[in-house]
Formats: structure tokens, C-alpha cells, sequence
């Protein structure tokens, strides 16, 4: 089922891609949440939200304490993960984002080694509370004040920027719902940036991932939706992301009807796909993953990881897979099935897989021996 798939990686090893990531940078802390304490070393740890919720609802009136326990410090952000997961696979990454200012935080440190890393702001800080069915993000994002406009044309210039842009094969700027300029500066590369730029941007390819917009107005979400639509009336080859929850918030503003979480995977992605009109929407939830591009539909079934080692990434994880076989224009099953490998791969092993990690975890697919 992946051979011809995993020659078609090894050939893309030959051809180097570059992008252009940003704008957020976070420092996580991954955290279980503590059901019996059975010694200083040895706890057991409440498995599923269900059973968190059922903790927190049960002290109503008369208070709890809860312990936490962190078990990894990381680098964060949808920006930086998905950026990573690029890098990972052989893509040469420029990012440019709230990773530091004067120095790059310490999370941050191996990946300025690996890739060429421009600070805008401070990174914002994240409790990514995990459970076997899911995780709860907690964020303190006051830093992100400085991510706007004025502070990456001081820190790279106009004419920089276009350069920056001009160099990539792929541009990426994440994270729209907790940067609350990015609509800003989506206008401002579009209207002082773009124009200024050399080469052929048909050629290019730009995702998006908004990164659940529940907060946002819907005012703010159509603005968005609209700028995204602009950056592929200009003739750049757009790719939106969404998992399942995100495409049922775009769909309340682009079909005009509120949505329930009984709608299917295919229907769901089928009339946001015809309405937005996009070169590619990507659907994903735990169960499966859907695209729809060229006026085609395509659906691919996830395989279930009971046990996950790490999930605060995986969707991050699962964008870098797709858009890695995307920008090496393969076809879009063999991007979904990517996707879900890359993604796949890192809740299982709590890190990015590299090309030669991500065949062997395809060769253990196939063999049915995945855990």
C-alpha cells in the first residue's frame, strides 16, 4: 500500500524546499494531572478529560486541590512545531515569530541551531494539560502584544521581508486566533509586501491554520476569510488546515448555516471546498482525514493510538506531513496518508520523524504491527 509512496519520499530527499514560517513562538509545559498520589516518584493520573471534568464539577461548593505534575518543558506554537516538523523532513526553515528578542529563549535553543530563527517578541507561555482522549490548552499570551505589524518591519524592513518571501518555496503564518493583529499584517503583506516581490508567487504555496477561532468575533473570522481568499486571488496556491471543530466555525460564516457536529467529515469539507474555492482544504479529526482539491474529494481512516506519548503538537505535526508532499506535488492521497504518518508518528514517539523514521513507521502501517 506505501511502496510507491515511500520511493516518491526518498526521491523528494533530492530537491530542496525552503519556507517562510511565523509569527507565534510559545514555551509549553506538558502537564498530567495527578488521580492518587502513591509516593514522591509514583502517581496515577487521571486518563480522560471526562474523568478531569467529573473532578472539577464535584468540588463545586466545597473547593479541591488539584496537583499537576510537569513532565516536559518544550518548544511551542503552531508556528514553531509545524516549522520543525518541516525541518525535520529536509525543508530548510526561516522563521520568524515570538521566540525572544534579545536572546532566543531556552526552549527555543536547538531549534536556532537547526534553522535560521528571527525574533519578534517574547514567546507567549502554555499549560498543555494531557489526557489519553485529549488535551486542554491554558495559555498566558500577553507577549503577543508585541507581534504586530510596526515590529517585524523594524526588525527585517519592507524590502527585507519581500526578500524573505522571494527565497521560499513555501509560506506559512499560523496561529491567527491568538495573534490578534494577524489580520493586520495579512493586509499589510498583501498590499505593501507582495507587490515588491520578484519571482513567480503561482509558484508558491501558502498554508494557513487558524488554530480554533471559537473566541474570535465572527466578525473577525469573515476578515480572515476574506484575506485568505485575497492571497489566492493574487495567484499564490492556498492550503487551509483545519481539524474538524475549526471547519465547523469557518462553515457558520462561509455557508450561512449553523453546523452540528453530526455533519460528516465528507460534507463538511465537500461545501466549504466549493464555496472557499481554494487550491486545497484539509480536514482532519482523530478518526480520519479528508481533502478536497481540483473539484475532488479524498478521505483516508487514521490509525487509533491508545496509549499516546505526546499529542500537543500532533495537529502541527500533521500540516508539516501534508504540506511536505503537497510542496513535492504528490498526489492527494499520498499527502493525506503523510499527514497522517507524520502526525502518527509523533504521538507515538513524542517527536517529529524524520524521512527515513517516517518509511519505517509506513513499513509498520502496512504490516498491521502499529501500536
Amino acid at each position: 500500500m506505501c511502496n510507491e509512496l515511500i520511493e516518491k519520499l526518498k526521491w523528494a530527499q533530492t530537491e530542496k524546499l525552503n519556507i517562510l514560517s511565523g509569527f507565534d513562538g510559545f514555551v509549553d509545559e506538558i502537564i498530567h494531572v495527578v488521580d492518587k498520589r502513591i509516593d514522591k516518584d509514583n502517581y496515577i493520573r487521571v486518563k480522560t478529560i471526562e474523568d478531569y471534568g467529573h473532578k472539577i464539577l464535584n468540588a463545586a461548593g466545597v473547593s479541591s486541590n488539584i496537583e499537576n505534575v510537569v513532565v516536559q518543558r518544550k518548544m511551542g506554537g503552531n508556528g514553531p512545531i509545524f516549522a520543525n516538523g518541516l525541518h525535520c523532513l529536509g525543508v530548510d526553515v526561516t522563521y520568524l515569530g515570538a521566540v525572544g528578542t534579545h536572546s532566543f529563549e531556552d526552549v527555543f535553543s536547538d531549534f536556532s541551531k537547526k534553522v535560521k530563527l528571527i525574533g519578534i517578541a517574547e514567546p507567549a507561555h502554555t499549560d498543555a494539560i494531557e489526557f489519553n482522549d485529549g488535551k486542554l490548552i491554558c495559555s498566558k499570551l500577553s507577549s503577543f502584544n508585541g507581534l504586530t505589524w510596526d515590529k517585524l518591519v523594524e526588525k527585517v524592513g519592507v524590502s527585507g521581508f519581500a526578500k524573505l518571501i522571494d527565497d521560499a518555496h513555501i509560506l506559512s503564518f499560523n496561529n491567527w486566533t491568538m495573534i490578534l493583529s494577524m489580520n493586520d499584517i495579512w493586509t499589510h503583506i498583501i498590499q505593501d509586501i507582495l507587490p515588491l516581490t520578484q519571482k513567480d508567487l503561482s509558484e508558491k504555496i501558502i498554508f494557513f491554520d487558524l488554530a480554533d477561532p471559537q473566541k474570535r468575533s465572527k466578525d473577525d473570522l469573515a476578515k480572515a476569510v476574506k484575506l485568505i481568499l485575497e492571497f489566492r486571488k493574487i495567484g499564490l496556491n492556498v492550503v487551509l488546515g483545519l481539524n474538524y471543530r475549526e471547519a465547523l466555525q469557518i462553515g457558520d460564516i462561509v455557508l450561512g448555516r449553523v453546523l452540528s457536529q453530526n455533519e460528516t467529515i465528507e460534507k463538511l469539507t465537500r461545501d466549504l471546498g466549493e464555496m472557499l474555492n481554494l487550491n486545497c482544504l484539509l480536514v482532519h479529526r482523530h478518526k480520519e482525514a479528508a481533502c478536497f482539491t481540483n473539484n475532488t474529494y479524498y478521505e483516508m481512516s487514521v490509525p487509533y493510538c491508545n496509549t499516546p506519548k505526546l499529542t500537543t503538537g500532533a495537529g502541527d505535526n500533521f500540516n508539516s506531513g501534508f504540506v511536505y508532499a503537497y510542496a513535492n506535488q504528490m498526489m492527494p492521497d499520498e499527502c493525506l496518508k503523510c499527514a497522517i504518518g507524520t502526525s502518527g508518528y509523533y504521538v507515538r514517539n513524542g517527536h517529529s520523524p524524520t524521512i527515513s523514521e517516517l518509511v519505517s513507521f509506513f513499513v509498520e502501517w502496512d504490516s498491521g504491527e502499529l501500536a
